[in-house]
């Protein structure tokens, strides 16, 4: 499935009151941006205006890019973990049509070690998480967060 068919998919779960964007334009835009190496809904809003004209013709309609504030208020009401399910077999589907190597990784990230930042039994938190990165694209495929090693 192409990337706009997936954006497609998204429901809209906003009012209809003052909506200027449709849901396939706000997550077209997102996707594409957080594939090219944006992370915040500010890059995301500064890489859209940077490539305007590239999703003007592939989003027919589209009149401006929606602003940090409109990307961040539409993916806060959506369902995020049945989005989460959606991408990941998306990703999936992907995945079988593209043969290569898809390497696993797992890191522990360890808390600033100049802050104070021990918990009560006074041990250093760590955040475990586990990728999937696929060799031959070039891309990550996901991350997730893990309890332990």
């Amino acid at each position: 499935m192409a990337i706009q068919a997936f954006s497609a998919i998204i429901p809209d779960v906003r009012d209809d009151k003052n909506k200027i964007y449709q849901s396939n334009e706000i997550v077209f835009i997102a996707l594409v941006s957080v594939i090219c190496g944006a992370d915040t809904w500010n890059e995301i809003e500064t890489f859209g205006k940077t490539h305007e004209s590239y999703f003007k013709t592939r989003l027919p309609g589209l009149t401006s890019i929606p602003s940090h504030d409109t990307l961040s208020r539409f993916f806060s009401i959506l369902d995020i973990d049945w989005f989460e399910e959606c991408f990941r077999l998306w990703v999936d589907d992907i995945c079988r049509k593209i043969p290569g190597v898809v390497a696993i990784d797992g890191k522990a990230v360890c808390d600033n070690p100049h802050k104070n930042s021990r918990s009560k039994n006074g041990v250093r938190s760590k955040l475990y998480i586990v990728s999937a990165w696929s060799v031959s694209n070039g891309i990550c495929l996901g991350q997730k967060k893990v309890e332990e090693k």
